[in-house]
């Protein structure tokens, strides 16, 4: 059974994705930092609405949600977002560390955490792969959004 996402999150990722990112000018490793943070924001924003969606008055809602693999699995079924296991593994998983196979966020935390020349050397061979996934990612979401959108009015 897919649930409705409750109003808060459902209008922060309505807002979000009324304002992606634009980045026709920037390089490969630009394009996939600003793609990989609007991403991730995305995802951070289910989670706060599957993580408090038993919140109550009482209770504080968390305001900042770890990208936990199975909360984001839980999370996307919960609110019937259609993601492949498969991409998010590939988008976040933290053990894929091998060269020219590591997760986006391994990718993005080398470039952003060490300037890491290797890590933007494998984005800019990977750049393709990763931005359709990321794509993939994004779409996925815009689509349980604007579903949920339409039975809100």
């Amino acid at each position: 059974m897919t649930h409705i996402l409750e109003k808060n999150c459902a209008e922060s990722l309505i807002r979000l994705l009324s304002r992606p990112p634009k980045i026709q000018r920037a390089g490969h490793a630009e394009r996939f930092l600003i793609t990989y943070i609007f991403c991730e924001a995305l995802i951070r924003v289910v989670l706060r609405g599957y993580e408090n969606r038993n919140a109550t008055t009482q209770s504080q809602p968390k305001l900042y949600s770890t990208l936990r693999k199975d909360v984001i699995a839980n999370g996307f079924r919960h609110f019937g977002i259609r993601c492949s296991p498969e991409d998010v593994d590939a988008l976040l998983d933290t053990k894929l560390e091998k060269r020219g196979s590591k997760s986006a966020r391994l990718l993005r935390n080398g470039i952003v955490h060490n300037w890491s020349a290797a890590d933007e050397n494998e984005v800019r061979e990977r750049y393709p792969t990763l931005s359709k996934l990321m794509d993939r990612i994004i779409q996925a979401i815009t689509e349980a959004t604007n579903s949920q959108r339409q039975s809100m009015a």
